[in-house]
């Protein structure tokens, strides 16, 4: 994502594992939806490697959330406003 990032745990209860999981999530995150990496789902779309009907069903729905957004906003908020699909607004925030 090329931000740093941590957990603030203030609970001794937490399974160990919880945070594990977590930056496991987060780096799939990264993976499937950074328009920087060159392998990811989203900039595959962009250069026309990958069909969205093959992408990742949650690619889909992110960008079927996307459209929502834009629409619900009269494209104020518009994943496709710069010439590739850039969702990092709606998945990282």
């Amino acid at each position: 994502m090329g931000i740093p990032v941590g957990i603030d745990v203030r609970d001794d209860g937490v399974d160990a594992g919880a945070l594990d999981r977590a930056f496991d999530w987060l780096r799939w995150v990264d993976a499937t939806f950074s328009t920087y990496r060159a392998d990811s789902e989203v900039s595959r779309l962009n250069s026309g490697e990958l069909a969205l009907s093959n992408a990742a069903p949650s690619v889909r729905e992110v960008l079927v959330r996307c459209a929502a957004l834009r629409k619900h906003t009269h494209s104020c908020f518009d994943v496709r406003a710069r010439s590739p699909i850039d969702p990092s607004t709606f998945v990282k925030d």
